[in-house]
């Protein structure tokens, strides 16, 4: 009598096979997927050096100017249809005046006089003060200033004047501003 051996059924190694094969087609899926994601991150980042190659663009030829100004400013004339009309005065001609709570301004050919007590002038204007300076909110006063000395505002909002001399009136200091 012949002995016979017991196969095991195909199948069962065909699903044995069929399993590890389907291991290793995911290991190589996963692999093929890395690799893809690699060269596509290569390709993006040739094509943003592409885009923004630094060695195509130009020096800007323009160079920085620093402004020294020698004097400042003794008076500050603002002249806007939005944001309003006002003098300014800075901390230390307000307080070389004495800090007034209101003062006059009177007007020859090519200077404005500032003080407490003016010759033939009863028109007060209120001072409201800052940390800085000392502002005086009258649209009437710049308008007249500004038709007075012929002040050109079409392509600014303000101009500031530097010449301050100061003499006295009446016990009074008074700032002359040359309007030049």
């Amino acid at each position: 009598m012949a002995v016979v051996k017991r196969r095991t059924k195909p199948i069962d190694i065909f699903k044995k096979m069929s399993e590890e094969d389907e291991r290793k087609e995911i290991q190589n899926q996963e692999i093929v997927e890395e690799t893809i994601e690699e060269t596509i991150e290569k390709i993006e980042e040739v094509i943003q050096e592409q885009q923004y190659n630094l060695e195509n663009f130009k020096a800007s030829k323009s160079k920085q100017k620093s402004v020294i100004r020698s004097n400042q400013g003794v008076v500050t004339i603002i002249n806007t249809e939005k944001n309003g009309k006002r003098i300014v005065f800075p901390k230390d001609v307000m307080e070389e005046l004495g800090n007034p709570p209101k003062i006059l301004i009177s007007c020859s050919d090519n200077a404005i006089a500032v003080g407490e007590k003016l010759p033939d002038n009863q028109n007060f204007l209120s001072i409201k003060y800052s940390k800085t300076k000392g502002t005086i909110y009258s649209a009437g006063t710049v308008n007249e200033l500004t038709e007075m000395y012929q002040l050109d505002f079409r392509n600014k909002t303000s101009i500031t004047f530097s010449e301050v001399k100061y003499t006295t009136y009446e016990n009074h200091k008074v700032a002359i501003i040359t309007i030049d």
